[in-house]
């Protein structure tokens, strides 16, 4: 047995919660830099909503994709599936 009582080999929710919560500060961090560099870009170039829309949404939209589109052909790649598995050991402190 670890120290935390799980056994040997098993994935460690600890490491991982820990892992999600920094993947969720670097995303949000993005959002709002996005988001607060709008105000000025619309003064400085004279923009109206909709096109400082388009523009922040362009930027944003680089987000999504990556999220539903890359990240499933990514897991069935063979690259994916390796770094997965390395994942997992990271995971479980190896």
């Amino acid at each position: 047995m670890e120290k935390n009582g799980s056994a040997a080999g098993a994935i460690d929710a600890g490491r991982l919660f820990v892992g999600s919560c920094v993947a969720l500060i670097a995303t949000a961090t993005a959002f709002a830099v996005v988001g607060a560099s709008m105000g000025a870009m619309k003064e400085h170039f004279v923009l109206s909503n909709e096109e400082i829309g388009w523009i922040g949404g362009a930027a944003l939209w680089g987000f999504t994709i990556s999220i539903f589109i890359f990240g499933p052909l990514w897991t069935r790649s063979a690259c994916g599936s390796c770094c997965g598995w390395r994942l997992l050991d990271m995971s479980q402190g190896r």
